[in-house]
């Protein structure tokens, strides 16, 4: 843990990456074609990703690390909720 500070802007970069990455392969690939009946998997999957980053940070000491990747998987899953028309029913 040495590489990665333990800041909340660290977090906030390191959370950034796997949407970021899940959106350039569904914006410039055609691998979301094989996936019809769930257009947000990529997406789905990059939230999975910073949830398991995000606990690994929190049991090894890099609290504000984790803090920051919680927060920008909080807001890509509301971008996800208004963007892909997705319908919360409870």
């Amino acid at each position: 843990m040495a590489l990665i500070r333990n800041n909340f802007y660290s977090g906030l970069v390191l959370g950034s990456l796997m949407p970021l990455i899940a959106y350039a392969l569904t914006t410039w690939t055609d691998w979301d074609q094989y996936f019809t009946n769930r257009p947000a998997i990529f997406y789905v999957l990059a939230g999975l990703v910073n949830l398991f980053m995000m606990r690994w940070f929190y049991r090894n000491q890099g609290e504000n690390t984790g803090r920051g990747v919680i927060f920008v998987t909080f807001l890509g899953v509301l971008l996800l909720i208004i963007t892909r028309n997705i319908s919360v029913n409870y």
